[in-house]
C-alpha cells in the first residue's frame, strides 16, 4: 500500500482553449517580479503597477481546476490500464491493484509494494515533484490505516477523535458509550 501527493497537481491540467478565458490579475509586487524576471511583460502594466495575465493552466481556486485535474489524472491512469469504478469515479481497478483519488492525494493498494512503486515512478515521471509513501503503515486524509499480511486493516483516526473531544470539552474516556446491559431488553418499555 502507499500514498502519493503530486505536487502542483492542478498546474498539470491545461484550461480550456475554447470557451471562457479565465482572467487574473497580479498584484504590484508579482507584476514587479514578472518584469524584472522577463522585461518584455513591462509593455502590459497597467497605470496602477498591476499586469492582467490569461491562465493557460489550472489553478487552485479556479472553479473548474478540479474538474480539469481529475480529467488530466484519469485520462493517465486509464491509459496505463486502470479503470474507473461505475459506481465511483475516483476509484480506479487494474489486475492487483486498486487506486483512489482524493484532489490531488491518492491511496494505491497492490499485490505487492512493488507494484505501487511502479505506479509512483510513473505518476512522478508524468508529472514531476510526487511525494510518496510505501508502507504497510500509512496515512492518508486523517486515517492511520495499518495492513497485515493476513489481509485485515487496522483504521485510525486518533488526531480527529482528539480534536472532537477537546472542541465538545470532553474529558472523561471510556472503551465504549454503551452501557453493561445494552443487550438486555426491556419488555415493559414496549407496552
Amino acid at each position: 500500500t502507499g500514498v502519493a501527493d503530486v505536487t502542483g497537481a492542478y498546474l498539470n491540467a491545461k484550461m480550456p482553449e475554447t470557451g471562457r478565458k479565465v482572467l487574473m490579475l497580479l498584484n504590484k509586487d508579482v507584476s514587479q517580479i514578472l518584469t524584472r524576471v522577463d522585461s518584455n511583460y513591462a509593455k502590459y502594466k497597467r497605470s496602477d503597477g498591476r499586469i492582467v495575465v490569461e491562465l493557460k493552466r489550472a489553478l487552485y481556486g479556479c472553479v473548474e481546476s478540479a474538474q480539469l485535474w481529475y480529467r488530466e489524472v484519469s485520462s493517465f491512469l486509464v491509459s496505463l490500464g486502470y479503470t474507473a469504478s461505475s459506481t465511483d469515479p475516483c476509484l480506479f481497478t487494474a489486475k492487483d491493484m486498486m487506486i483512489c483519488l482524493y484532489v490531488d492525494d491518492i491511496f494505491a493498494c497492490g499485490a505487492s509494494q512493488s507494484q505501487v512503486a511502479t505506479l509512483f515512478d510513473k505518476l512522478h515521471k508524468k508529472y514531476g515533484s510526487v511525494t510518496k509513501t510505501i508502507s504497510s503503515k500509512i496515512s492518508y486524509l486523517g486515517m492511520t490505516m495499518e495492513f497485515s499480511p493476513k489481509g485485515y486493516v487496522d483504521v485510525k483516526m486518533d488526531a480527529y477523535v482528539d480534536k472532537l473531544l477537546a472542541e465538545h470539552q470532553v474529558t472523561r474516556k471510556v472503551k465504549t458509550p454503551a452501557s453493561v446491559d445494552v443487550f438486555e431488553i426491556d419488555v415493559d418499555s414496549f407496552e
